[in-house]
């Protein structure tokens, strides 16, 4: 969106806006040069929340400023779009009104929020346009080196304050270009500008004029093949920005008659289309999408809550894609619209300033997943049939934070509720609703059931807190045997295979270890049977904690004999990686109680050994374990891993 919104798919101006621009050419508060720039820190953050702030809309009342930004702060906003509009920077040639935005992007710069500065509005005297012709401001300037020079000054002015610049915005549309688009016209602006940021910020980053995407080959990526065309091939941006605007459908929707269907499928083929010409490495950043509460607007509005449900899953399905940022459309509508205005019903905060459901259920969501890093979908992420694309019916993305792990969970909006078990890793868990409230429930059995619907959940899953914020637990307890207790970390892995008899008492508390196997650095727990390993990297699944190599430790340098490949059968299977076998009582124990995962593939072959109270067992090695036979103990107990915790751990 730029200053304001008409209906999809062009923008009609406003004329507002027009006398905005009009009275700001006459009467300029005050004149400064290029070079007059406060100096001081530029806010950037790593969060993907953005949103349509519209901070710098001088259609907004000044008293309204300081609302917006506390909001925004309330709301755990990372970033803001803003417009810079030429027209009012440079209303007469080379005299540059910085005033009229400063106050407002300091504003966002003291509350720490990164801003998107659009530059885009050209003045009269460099469209050759007068005034009194509609959307006069909407034209291209006849010199686009004069859109250059403009942009260098405004980047020079406040590259303390702006951390990207987006040069115009939806230059495909007739609404925001007059008069109509020109995507030669609109590649010469874009180089440009282009070299003009670089010059005058080299760290600053450029994004395309965001464009519509709706499929591959229609709306903005058709506009953008020809802009790369008249660009000689080049990608003159650094971030590609794309509005995903689904006003008469849910953001998953998978209408079976329609390949332009939901938001995973148009981040994907934007994605694709920076591969294929050469920019699979620049991001893609949803720069407006939203659903409006608007009522009498063509089947194009939703309730209250649903739009507070949809929010959640259009930033979570957009960073689940691949998307390195999110911007809603909007916080507040500035123009105070009527009830059947689409765009402006967008806003979660009504006309009297009354948040909307929407409002909260951003709060909570940045309050769950700001500084979080999405790790991937979870179990119960559930596949449909689709002809065009990848299509679920039911959602599990997984985050983590820390030592945390965040499950967000929901069905589509045409799927009866249900319930489900999410699968747990962490001794602690909390429900959250979309609205941030607690759900109450109680976990069982390394799970917790949950009820899923079209309203997004969040499942925390937390260790144990550690004592005095130290970032390994010592897991010490005078009440143990070896003075030790499984530390947080690794407790609900400990009791989901087995606990005590299986890995026996902790001899350590967690400290860092450098692997023998790859030679990187992990937190690790030694245990009389095991030694645990934490990586992080697989936050959400088991693997988050693996058993040592132990069993290739013990047995460096020993050579036992292999067996020669056979058809696996119940009774007996063979394991080509490592050439053995696995049967009787140690194969019955392997499956029932971790098998692959847990222990690794055999090898060796069953053989009789002391153990460490000098008794000779039947015992195989494994990669992560040994098992040893113990005729007499009843099952499961018959079979008990080797001590090899003990024999190998050095304090």
């Amino acid at each position: 969106m730029c200053l304001c919104k008409g209906t999809i798919p062009v923008h009609n101006p406003s004329p507002r806006l027009l006398l905005t621009i009009i009275v700001l050419a006459a009467l300029l508060p005050r004149l400064v040069s290029a070079d007059d720039a406060p100096p001081s820190a530029r806010p950037a953050p790593a969060s993907p929340f953005g949103m349509n702030l519209y901070i710098t809309g001088l259609e907004r009342p000044r008293a309204d400023l300081k609302r917006v930004a506390a909001s925004a702060t309330d709301l755990g906003v990372g970033w803001s779009r803003e417009e810079l509009s030429w027209a009012n920077i440079e209303p007469q040639e080379g005299r540059f009104n910085f005033s009229v935005y400063d106050d407002r992007l300091a504003m966002l710069q003291q509350q720490g929020i990164g801003v998107v500065g659009m530059l885009l509005t050209t003045p009269s005297w460099a469209s050759g346009v007068e005034q009194t012709q509609p959307g006069w401001y909407w034209y291209p300037p006849t010199d686009p080196a004069t859109y250059g020079r403009y942009v260098e000054a405004t980047v020079n002015h406040w590259k303390d304050r702006v951390a990207v610049w987006e040069l115009w915005n939806e230059p495909d549309k007739a609404g925001t270009w007059l008069p109509q688009p020109n995507p030669a016209a609109y590649a010469a602006l874009l180089w440009q500008g282009y070299q003009a940021v670089k010059r005058a910020d080299p760290t600053a980053l450029v994004m395309v004029g965001s464009v519509y995407v709706h499929d591959r080959n229609n709306e903005g990526l058709a506009f953008l093949n020809q802009v790369v065309a008249a660009s000689n091939g080049q990608l003159n941006f650094d971030i590609l920005g794309v509005h995903t605007f689904m006003t008469d459908r849910q953001p998953e929707d998978v209408a079976r008659d329609n390949p332009v269907q939901n938001l995973p499928y148009r981040i994907t083929v934007a994605r694709e289309w920076l591969a294929a010409h050469g920019g699979a490495n620049k991001p893609v950043w949803v720069t407006e999408d939203g659903e409006s509460t608007c009522a009498n607007c063509g089947g194009n509005g939703v309730s209250p809550q649903v739009q507070a449900w949809r929010l959640p899953r259009q930033y979570v399905l957009a960073i689940a894609n691949g998307a390195g940022k999110f911007f809603y459309f909007q916080l507040k509508d500035k123009f105070n619209n009527p009830p059947s205005d689409l765009f402006g019903n967008m806003a979660i905060i009504d006309n009297n300033w009354q948040p909307k459901p929407a409002y909260y259920a951003y709060k909570a969501m940045t309050a769950a997943l700001d500084g979080a890093t999405f790790v991937g979908g979870g179990p119960l992420l559930r596949q449909q049939p689709d002809r065009w694309q990848p299509a679920y019916d039911r959602y599990e993305y997984i985050f983590r934070r820390g030592d945390s792990i965040i499950h967000v969970l929901w069905q589509r909006e045409d799927v009866p509720p249900a319930a489900a078990n999410v699968s747990l890793s962490l001794p602690n868990v909390r429900v959250l609703a979309t609205d941030g409230s607690t759900i109450p429930t109680t976990p069982q059995g390394g799970s917790v059931r949950v009820g899923l619907n079209a309203a997004p959940i969040y499942v925390v899953e937390q260790p144990n807190p550690l004592p005095n914020g130290t970032s390994l637990d010592p897991a010490t307890d005078p009440t143990s045997p070896t003075g030790l207790r499984v530390s947080s970390r690794f407790q609900g892995f400990w009791a989901k295979y087995g606990g005590l008899p299986v890995f026996g008492y902790a001899i350590s508390g967690e400290r860092y270890e450098q692997s023998p196997t790859d030679g990187k650095q992990y937190t690790v727990q030694w245990f009389e049977r095991a030694r645990f390993e934490w990586h992080p990297e697989f936050l959400g699944s088991d693997n988050s904690v693996e058993l040592g190599l132990l069993g290739r430790q013990v047995t460096a340098g020993r050579n036992f004999p292999t067996v020669a490949p056979f058809q696996s059968t119940a009774a007996a299977w063979y394991f080509a990686p490592t050439s053995h076998s696995l049967s009787g009582r140690f194969l019955q124990y392997w499956q029932a109680s971790g098998g692959l995962t847990l222990y690794g593939y055999p090898i060796s072959e069953p053989l009789t050994e002391a153990s460490t109270d000098g008794k000779g067992y039947t015992v195989q090695y494994f990669e992560r374990a040994r098992f040893e036979y113990h005729p007499e103990n009843r099952p499961p107990y018959d079979v008990l891993l080797g001590l090899l915790g003990r024999q190998l751990y050095k304090p």
